[in-house]
């Protein structure tokens, strides 16, 4: 979570999805939780924390392991201080 605090992000709502699958992940970095947790931790809407997380996506920060019927596997990747890029 630590490095979730000190990465800039987009916006204020992709920190906060960040932060709730960082809080989840083990010390791999990898989680589980499902949209509609995610969803109810940061009082978004499930579309809002599909949008955050394809965002997190396309940018490195995250690896989305899609399984049907099942929830995604996420994957923590921060990026190190030499490709940091700040839109």
């Amino acid at each position: 979570m630590t490095l979730v605090w000190e990465t800039p992000m987009e916006n204020h709502t992709e920190k906060l999805v960040a932060l709730a699958i960082a809080d989840n992940a083990n010390d791999a970095g990898v989680c589980w939780p499902s949209v509609p947790t995610i969803a109810r931790k940061c009082d978004l809407t499930e579309q809002g924390v599909q949008n955050r997380l394809k965002s997190l996506q396309k940018s490195g920060w995250l690896k989305v392991e899609r399984k049907p019927g099942q929830s995604n596997t996420y994957t923590i990747h921060p990026p190190t201080p030499l490709t940091l890029t700040i839109n």
